[in-house]
């Protein structure tokens, strides 16, 4: 079976990171996905924007969190997961997200204005720092890309 998203759109609002007591790091946002087209019977045009939470863990957010913010237009790309929760209610609820395993920011540039050092490409991240290497980063004036294909410790 193959549970694998793959999305462009813009993040909706500034990414939320945080740092969990083990060291890890958690990243939330929401990216908008619109869709345009000319209606076949009326001739008018049409649009359509689905809203989509995306997370990440480990490195991967930590860099994700450096790097995107509102507006940011990017490819992200994980399998699809469902949160389950009860409110304060008590109700159950829930909401299906992203759970980003690669990214690539689309974005010509930074938002800082930085030119430069704008790819970064990692593909095992737990393999990179237990070597001491960093063979995964190759930094080339193009937009941002990050793989994480590692075990990021969730």
């Amino acid at each position: 079976m193959l549970n694998k998203t793959l999305i462009i759109g813009n993040l909706t609002r500034d990414p939320e990171v945080k740092q969990l007591n083990g060291g890890n790091f958690v990243f939330n946002c929401a990216i908008a996905v619109s869709e345009k087209w000319k209606d076949k019977n009326t001739g008018e045009q049409k649009e359509d924007t689905t809203f989509t939470e995306i997370k990440a863990f480990g490195k991967l957010a930590e860099i994700m969190g450096g790097m995107l913010h509102k507006g940011s237009k990017v490819l992200v790309e994980g399998p699809l997961k469902l949160d389950m929760w009860d409110d304060d209610n008590g109700q159950k609820r829930q909401r299906h997200y992203i759970r980003v395993e690669n990214f690539e920011a689309l974005d010509p540039k930074p938002a800082d204005g930085n030119q430069g050092n704008n790819q970064v490409n990692n593909q095992n991240n737990n393999q990179n720092n237990n070597q001491g290497n960093n063979q995964g980063n190759n930094f080339n004036n193009q937009a941002p890309q990050f793989n994480n294909n590692g075990n990021n410790g969730f």
